[in-house]
């Protein structure tokens, strides 16, 4: 199984680097894992921070910079363009959600209903069907909620 892992940025020189390298830390045993950096046009040193990073050579970050803000949501569908995982998640590059929740609970398989718990909108690339919506579902460890939706 693989995860993708999305981080749409703007603004965010500050804390980019420490987000990036604290998911490349997560240690989600076999599970492959790749991070998605979607850079939404920043203004600021944000996109010279991801491109000297130590992980500008690292094949398993992916960066992909916008031209022009066009918000936060068209940042995540152009990291879905470019995602392979069968589960993704996104992680907000101002650290507000910790990266190290994502090792919790994590999955153990992508077809059944194990997934890890976080307040975050996790997608399964399995579950795709016609008309199918996100929904509210319990962590199989510990029963917090989170957002599951087929993409």
């Amino acid at each position: 199984m693989k995860l993708s892992v999305i981080v749409p940025v703007y603004n965010e020189e500050q804390t980019i680097g420490a987000v990036i390298e604290r998911i490349r830390a997560v240690n989600l045993g076999s599970i492959e894992k790749e991070i998605i950096v979607a850079n939404d046009g920043s203004s600021d040193g944000t996109r010279r921070a991801i491109d000297e990073g130590p992980w500008r050579n690292d094949p398993g970050v992916c960066v992909l910079h916008s031209p022009i803000n066009l918000g936060k949501g068209a940042a995540v569908r152009l990291g879905l363009q470019y995602a392979t995982g069968d589960v993704l998640l996104t992680q907000d590059a101002d650290l507000e959600l910790n990266p190290e929740e994502t090792a919790s609970c994590s999955p153990r398989s992508s077809t059944t209903a194990h997934w890890w718990c976080t307040d975050r909108v996790f997608f399964n690339r399995t579950a795709r069907s016609p008309g199918a919506r996100a929904s509210r579902t319990a962590c199989s460890r510990c029963s917090r909620t989170f957002c599951l939706a087929a993409v």
